[in-house]
């Protein structure tokens, strides 16, 4: 047997492909962008790759738009080479637009097609995937997208973290400070997003009076948009590796995030409260469903309105942190491999 996995893009649609490939036992084949960070990844693993042309498809004006209906083509025909190279038996699509192309050419050749949808909305591009595919998973169903990679820190190993890694960095701007300088304090993790990370970090900044009485805060600002708080509780990234990202992401006691599948993914993972702010542009706005969805399910809580940011943040999360704890989160990973052995 053989799967070729397609639909590559960001780190948070990579960590499910590479979780159900784990289970299944036969050949792989990955089929990556030439555009982005998908190789950084797959050079850690064993698992076999070949990267494909691909870029966006864009629903509203740009002079490109002329030329992409050309450069489609080409990938179509990329990809059916590589197909009839390889000959799997099924393709398994991630997402959009990396895999849209590799997965009309799997059809071509009659080929199983195997789509996962991981936002609440399916997005434009899987839409189209999803009127001949074979098998089609939704959200719901990779919970779980990292446990290929990460194993939960303990209590022990998150105090020898914040000792070796984190008072370092805050003692090298502030010297005087103390060992036990967290003993009063909860983490605060503020997760970037390149899309309106601005909006976040600018929040944060206008309100850090408040938040450090309470909190010591990580802060992922993306590139170029540092904030200029300069504070012993507040230590700000513009990019973490991923690996460094779920280190800091398990030793801390909140979360503040946007709302894609693979954010919450992480967070359910990793159980831990979170406050979700929602993209409200994005796309179908997938990221507000998302976040309607967890919240409803009182597993995170949702801030859409800026006025009410610090009333959410210094609320109650003990009924969050309990459902987290008792939730039984089944490995998704296995699960769909597994349903994808039926698929054959």
């Amino acid at each position: 047997m053989r799967t070729i996995f397609a639909g590559w893009w960001t780190w948070w649609h990579i960590f499910p492909s590479l979780a159900i490939a784990n289970f299944l036992e036969w050949e792989k084949l990955f089929l990556i962008s030439k555009n982005n960070l998908d190789e950084e990844i797959l050079k850690k693993t064993n698992f076999k790759y070949k990267k494909i042309s691909s870029w966006k498809l864009r629903r509203y004006f740009s002079w490109e738009n002329f030329t992409d209906f050309f450069k489609f083509i080409f990938w179509i025909f990329q990809s059916l080479k590589i197909i009839k190279k390889f000959n799997p038996d099924a393709v398994f699509c991630k997402w959009g637009f990396v895999s849209l192309p590799v997965a009309i050419a799997g059809k071509i050749l009659w080929k199983k097609i195997i789509l996962h949808e991981s936002d609440a909305v399916m997005w434009f591009s899987n839409k189209i995937i999803a009127k001949f595919a074979k098998k089609i998973f939704y959200w719901e169903k990779i919970w779980n997208p990292i446990n290929f990679y990460w194993k939960k820190f303990s209590e022990s190993e998150k105090k020898k973290f914040i000792q070796e890694k984190i008072f370092p960095l805050v003692k090298k701007n502030f010297p005087n400070i103390e060992k036990n300088f967290l003993e009063n304090k909860k983490i605060l993790l503020i997760s970037w997003g390149s899309q309106g990370s601005l909006e976040i970090n600018n929040l944060i900044e206008k309100n850090f009076s408040e938040i450090e009485k309470n909190f010591f805060v990580i802060h992922l600002t993306w590139k170029w948009k540092k904030t200029k708080i300069k504070n012993k509780n507040y230590l700000q990234f513009e990019f973490l590796s991923w690996d460094e990202y779920f280190y800091f992401l398990q030793i801390a006691d909140l979360l503040i995030s946007r709302a894609g599948a693979g954010s919450i993914a992480e967070i359910l993972f990793f159980q831990k409260p979170a406050i979700l702010i929602p993209l409200i542009w994005s796309a179908g706005e997938h990221q507000l469903k998302n976040s309607e969805k967890i919240e409803s399910e009182k597993l995170a809580k949702k801030c859409v309105w800026w006025e009410k940011f610090l009333e959410i943040l210094n609320s109650d999360f003990s009924e969050i942190k309990k459902n987290l704890k008792e939730k039984n989160f089944e490995n998704p990973a296995e699960k769909i491999a597994n349903e994808i052995k039926h698929v054959f």
